[in-house]
């Protein structure tokens, strides 16, 4: 376990960790979030935060592994359309198949 680390009432482990931040930041987050609630709040930024970086990581990696030669039935806008309508049209009939 580590130095600070607890266990809460959500279940996920709590460790104290210390940050420093500007004055200008420290005086915002005082100024915007009340004080019982910065570390949630902090702890919430920097998850939304990681998890944007992860996607931007994953669309990085995933760039230019879609290309035309790959589909050429979706090379121009029209033909795209009609994938997407294809799509959309399976979708419809399944849910109807469901909802039966």
């Amino acid at each position: 376990m580590c130095r600070g680390e607890r266990m809460l009432e959500s279940k996920k482990k709590k460790v104290h960790v210390h940050f420093t931040f500007s004055c200008e930041l420290k005086e915002e987050l005082e100024k915007c979030i009340e004080e019982r609630k910065r570390s949630q709040f902090v702890s919430m930024a920097i998850e939304k935060e990681l998890q944007r970086l992860k996607m931007q990581k994953a669309i990085d990696k995933g760039f230019g592994a879609w290309t035309e030669e790959s589909h050429p039935e979706l090379s121009n806008r029209a033909s795209v359309y009609n994938y997407v309508r294809e799509l959309r049209r399976e979708s419809d009939n399944r849910l109807e198949e469901l909802e039966s």
